[in-house]
């Protein structure tokens, strides 16, 4: 999955497609749902483009007014708000995204626009075989090709040879 988020994140030119092992595991030692918190970054900061100088928030966490939670690094970011989303919203009865929300935000539609990125999300997992490897073995075996011994990949083309 964490190539699919990957994927997903660099498609929207996030600073956080390199970090998606880390979202994941963060995701995993909390028990979240790892779609979570890059949606939360997506309506907060547009995948954290427009984020507070320096800040590495791309959350909105503890930003309101005049004040700004900073975080030392994009992995201290994603290890805090992960860890606050389990213990201070899910561990108290928050759990669906919109009782998250009715907390988390003053925007009473800030958990349906999460739970819309948390769906584009889904669907590129879905479409994950497309991205990954955009041929079928089914296809393959019609053009009776196979693999070369340099097979490689470069995210758009694969090298095969002919039988």
């Amino acid at each position: 999955m964490a190539k699919i988020l990957s994927y997903y994140l660099s498609q929207k030119n996030s600073p956080l497609a390199s970090k998606s092992d880390y979202l994941i595991a963060q995701a995993d030692k909390y028990n979240l749902d790892w779609k979570l918190l890059p949606s939360i970054a997506g309506l907060e900061s547009s995948y954290c483009l427009a984020i507070p100088v320096n800040s590495y928030n791309c959350y909105g966490y503890g930003i309101y007014g005049t004040n700004v939670r900073y975080f030392a690094s994009w992995e201290d970011g994603i290890a805090t708000v992960s860890s606050a989303l389990r213990t201070q919203y899910i561990d108290k009865g928050a759990a669906s995204v919109a009782q998250i929300g009715s907390i988390y935000a003053s925007s009473p539609t800030w958990a349906q626009r999460v739970e819309a990125n948390m769906k584009e999300l889904e669907s590129t997992l879905q479409n994950s075989t497309r991205i990954l490897f955009p041929f079928t073995i089914d296809y393959c075996i019609m053009q009776r090709l196979q693999f070369s011994k340099r097979t490689w990949w470069n995210g758009r083309h694969a090298r095969f040879r002919t039988l």
